[in-house]
This record gives structure tokens, C-alpha cells and sequence, in this order.
């Protein structure tokens, strides 16, 4: 299939602009046509043909948010393939975010002061799915996060082939861990909620050993101390079901793990 981009990103240009050279990776914001095919490429290949089965029709991942957002990509040096991307979305920038479809996020953006920058779609390579990806991602995110003097970032993160009485499981052990950030509550839009959610927690028990069979960067955000804004919805579109999250980086719960970073111990030492 030849591949392209839809004619509005001919101009495209980042927000945020930076390079940094890791052993056999680049970690960058996407900043050329192939750069930006090669996120949107592997996107298809991991939300479309891995989790559905089938690709889109364009054999591309793209929508309405991509266009004024920043792509942080990870390349991989030997073949020059992009390995990994996130999305990223300031509120520098935006004023209007993909949670949004899902979420009612207004007492979140209003009650937390400080900037903040919604992270989706996260994926890598199916060869390049553990600790040496994470670090790689960490890398570039620590560093646009300094760049935009960001302390918050937000998002949904997704579980997939899986029931709903598991997630309503996971969401109780969230709520028995004091997991949920109960000030800034979330609320999902009817469209999106889960049928009969309330019925499944009253019938389900927090168990911490079902958190251990969540995504690896699940995993890897509550090792770093996130809260989980309320319940989560049902995405039909991807058949999974979306957790709104949030991190403060001011009270990130890994300490060890910021100060691997030059980049992030700056933003919570100096910046916040």
C-alpha cells in the first residue's frame, strides 16, 4: 500500500522541537513527512491490526487531534523505523482534548493549576516492548515536559481482551488502594459508560493481584504514582476499556526513578 499523509499535514509544524541521541536510538518530536508517517504507521499496526485484526483503511492511525498535536517518536538507528510514539497535546497549545470524547474532564483541567499535557496514544513495536522502550520514552518525555514547563499530565490509558467484571475488580482495588483522586472526579459521558457498572462493583472485591495482569504501561504509571479520576468507559471503536489518569510530577511516587533523569529532576526542582 502506498502510504500518505492527508493534505493538511503538508504544513504541519511541532510545537516543540528537540533531539536526544540514546545509544541505538533517536528520541525526537516528529518533525518531517516520514517521520509523521512512520508514527501514524505504527499506530495502525498496533490499534488497528493487532487489537482489531484488521487495519484501517488508509493503513494509517490519524484523527482530528493529531493535526495540532506533538508526536514524540523513538527511531530506531539501525533501520531508520520509527519503534515508538506518544501524542502529545499541551494545554500550552490546546484547548480541546481527545478525553474529552469519552470524559467530562472540566473539573480536572479547572481544579488543578499549573499546565499540563494530555499523553495518548502510546505504543511501540511489538520487538520493543519493555524496560529499554520505557526509558526511551521517559527520555522524551521528561524533556517536553521541561520544555513546556508542564507539572500535570492526563490521559486515558486502555485494557484490553478482557470483561467487564475484571475491570470492575481493578477499579475497586483502585478505590480500597486510594488509588482514586476523589476532589477531581471525572465523570465518563453516558454515550461511553459501561452497562450496569455500579451492579459489577457492588458484586466484585479488591484484589491487588488482579493489578498484575494489567498492560505493562499501566504498570509502569502507577509505579509512578498516578490517580485514577473516577470510572472507566467502553470504547467500541477499539473494544477496550479507558481509564482516565492523571500524574502530579511534584509528587511522583518513584523518586529513584525521576532521578535517572537529568531532565525531570530539573522540571521538579527548578520549573514547579
Amino acid at each position: 500500500m502506498n502510504l500518505s499523509l492527508p493534505d493538511a499535514f503538508k504544513s504541519y509544524k511541532p510545537n516543540v522541537i528537540f533531539n536526544i541521541d540514546s545509544d541505538h536510538f533517536l528520541i525526537k518530536t516528529a518533525e518531517t513527512q516520514e517521520e509523521l508517517l512512520g508514527a501514524f504507521q505504527l499506530r495502525n499496526e498496533v490499534f488497528y491490526e493487532e487489537w482489531t485484526g484488521k487495519s484501517s483503511e488508509s493503513g494509517l492511525d490519524i484523527d482530528q487531534y493529531d493535526l495540532q498535536a506533538d508526536h514524540l517518536i523513538v527511531i530506531q538507528k539501525e533501520d531508520n523505523k520509527v519503534v515508538g510514539t506518544y501524542r502529545l497535546r499541551a494545554t500550552e497549545f490546546n484547548d480541546r482534548f481527545y478525553a474529552e470524547v469519552f470524559f467530562n474532564i472540566d473539573n480536572f483541567l479547572n481544579k488543578k493549576s499549573g499546565n499540563k499535557v494530555e499523553m495518548g496514544r502510546a505504543c511501540t513495536h511489538k520487538s520493543l516492548r519493555g524496560s529499554q522502550a520505557i526509558h526511551c520514552i521517559w527520555l522524551g518525555l521528561a524533556r517536553y515536559f521541561r520544555k513546556t514547563f508542564s507539572r500535570y499530565m492526563f490521559g486515558c490509558v486502555s485494557i484490553i481482551d478482557t470483561s467487564p467484571e475484571y475491570v470492575a475488580s481493578v477499579y475497586k482495588t483502585f478505590l480500597a488502594e486510594e488509588l482514586v483522586d476523589t476532589d477531581a472526579v471525572v465523570s465518563p459521558l453516558e454515550k461511553y459508560r459501561i452497562n450496569s457498572f455500579d451492579d459489577l462493583l457492588l458484586q466484585s472485591k479488591a484484589n491487588k493481584s488482579d493489578l498484575l495482569k494489567l498492560p505493562r504501561l499501566f504498570l509502569w504509571y502507577l509505579n509512578l504514582g498516578i490517580k485514577i479520576h473516577g470510572p472507566p468507559v467502553f470504547d467500541p471503536n477499539f473494544k477496550s476499556y479507558d481509564f482516565f489518569i492523571t500524574l502530579d510530577f511534584k509528587n511522583v511516587k518513584n523518586p529513584k526513578l525521576v532521578n535517572r533523569y537529568e531532565d525531570a529532576v530539573y522540571l521538579r526542582d527548578k520549573l514547579l
